[in-house]
């Protein structure tokens, strides 16, 4: 027996002792699972970021030179332009040639001499002789575009070409300018890249295997063409191949953030609520409820969050969340008694009682203990007559239960009313699954009143079948005297809204009639 009770003793020390190690391990352990699984998300950004790269270069390739080199073309066209302007100058200082003399020739050819832009000059002489500096040959033009620019036969080369007619002292000078200078102002990565040249037929034009696109350009009229090749796109895509990952990689980096902070937010936003019910953080705010007479006949209730730092949060904000992790519950039933704090006060004021509406979801209006509790909770309630209102963020998974749970609170005098109907899951079917008491009107359809004839054909209609149902109409995000007045005159039964009072708190509640 002392050996059992001895061999127990050590295995609780043994015991013991693999608990402390496995915590010590663990603790160093941590980190070093923390660090790896942030290196394996670096890691698969990387490979991500390359992949996209890779896939992606090509045409990141011609965005980079089809701007790049549109641009440079636009500057080209400028330069174009300048030197037109710069020769025209030159030109304007020549003597009139008549005869095309050896003197006239000389002074053509000094010119040709002093200008890098000019292959040769000649001066129109009649309808079809041209002035040269190597004398007089016949010109005839076969193509004119819009001026100053013509197409015609080279003398010389007996090809096609591109040439500038000045107008200069009552005598037309034809100056063949020159490309040459094209490689030089469109250096791009490469020598042999690009090429430039006057095409005379645009729909017909050839290219070669390795090209690698074709720009088109009316330069001074003149359909200049440039034919990039195809080695410029292999050379762009191994110098920017790793700009292209840094941007991609970047951009993964972002989106990940993004998605890390959108998680934890809500995460912590889970945590924020469960605390925030312990501590009771949960305040129930009232908007009124008018009659036609401007009455006050009742209030919604609203929840607001107010933080320990006296801010409060609207429900839009958390509303979602409370019903996903399942608090929306206990924030309801937290509500209906401090409601029942502050109506306490109302009924040493006042003798005409006012119904209070709460929001109930899908979700809860299934759950048989939540509606029994509801129950109990105001089985006794004196000072204000209880309602429900059926919000559509959700839809029915157990209709059965549902119609059950409505039947229970409609047996305990309770009204029942669907809010905001037409815009969630429900809509008008749950007239024919519940047998309800009332329907709210939403704002949307509010709006239209005084805006749109068309639209407000969809208002009449829900108007005109709750007044054949005989169940209540609630008007509700009612801001102006024009919805007011339409309101009146088809005889809604209560109005709800801005134009009366924003939700406020109870001690802010006017029960004045």
């Amino acid at each position: 027996m002392k050996f059992i009770e001895f061999f127990l003793f050590i295995l609780s020390i043994i015991k013991a002792h693999l608990w402390f190690i496995g915590k010590v391990i663990a603790v160093f352990l941590n980190p070093i699972v923390k660090i790896a699984r942030q290196l394996t998300v670096i890691l698969i950004l990387i490979f991500m970021s390359y992949g996209f790269a890779k896939i992606s270069a090509s045409w990141l390739s011609y965005l980079i030179a089809y701007s790049t080199i549109a641009s440079d073309i636009k500057d080209y066209g400028k330069k174009l332009d300048t030197d037109y302007w710069f020769e025209r100058q030159k030109i304007e200082k020549l003597k009139k040639v008549s005869d095309c003399s050896q003197l006239d020739q000389m002074q053509l050819r000094e010119l040709e001499y002093d200008s890098h832009d000019i292959r040769y000059i000649g001066v129109k002489l009649g309808s079809d002789k041209l002035c040269t500096s190597n004398g007089l040959i016949d010109f005839p033009i076969i193509e004119a575009q819009q001026p100053p620019y013509i197409r015609y036969i080279s003398p010389i080369s007996k090809k096609k070409e591109t040439a500038v007619l000045m107008s200069v002292n009552q005598q037309t000078f034809l100056v063949d300018i020159t490309v040459s200078d094209f490689s030089k102002f469109f250096f791009y990565f490469c020598n042999k890249c690009l090429s430039f040249h006057y095409e005379h037929d645009l729909d017909n034009i050839s290219f070669k295997p390795t090209t690698w696109f074709v720009m088109r350009s009316d330069l001074g009229h003149l359909n200049g063409v440039v034919v990039v090749d195809k080695y410029l796109q292999e050379k762009l895509n191994q110098r920017n191949i790793y700009y292209y990952w840094l941007i991609y990689f970047l951009l993964l980096c972002l989106i990940s953030a993004g998605i890390i902070y959108y998680y934890h937010s809500r995460h912590d936003l889970k945590k924020l609520l469960v605390v925030g019910c312990k501590k009771n953080e949960f305040i129930p705010y009232y908007q009124p409820i008018m009659s036609l007479d401007d009455t006050l006949q009742g209030v919604e209730v609203l929840v607001r969050w107010k933080l320990s730092n006296g801010s409060l949060l609207l429900p839009a904000y958390f509303i979602d969340v409370a019903e996903k992790i399942e608090v929306i519950n206990q924030i309801t039933l937290t509500l209906v008694k401090k409601v029942q704090k502050d109506f306490s006060r109302y009924r040493y004021q006042y003798e005409r009682k006012v119904f209070c509406a709460f929001n109930l979801t899908a979700q809860q209006i299934e759950n048989k203990a939540f509606i029994d509790q509801l129950i109990d909770m105001l089985k006794s309630e004196t000072n204000f007559i209880a309602s429900f209102e059926i919000t559509e963020r959700q839809h029915f998974k157990n209709l059965a239960m549902a119609k059950a749970n409505i039947r229970s609170l409609q047996g305990q005098g309770y009204q029942i009313k669907l809010d905001d109907a037409g815009t969630g899951y429900g809509g008008f079917s749950y007239f024919m699954d519940f047998n309800l008491d009332g329907v709210k009107i939403d704002k949307m359809f509010i709006d239209v009143i005084g805006v749109d004839d068309v639209k407000v054909e969809v208002l009449n209609s829900i108007i005109m079948m709750a007044k054949r149902l005989g169940i209540d109409i609630v008007a509700e995000g009612v801001e102006t005297q024009q919805q007011v007045d339409f309101l009146r005159a088809h005889k809604i039964d209560y109005i709800q809204g801005y134009y009366y009072s924003k939700p406020v708190p109870f001690s802010e509640l006017d029960f004045n009639d």
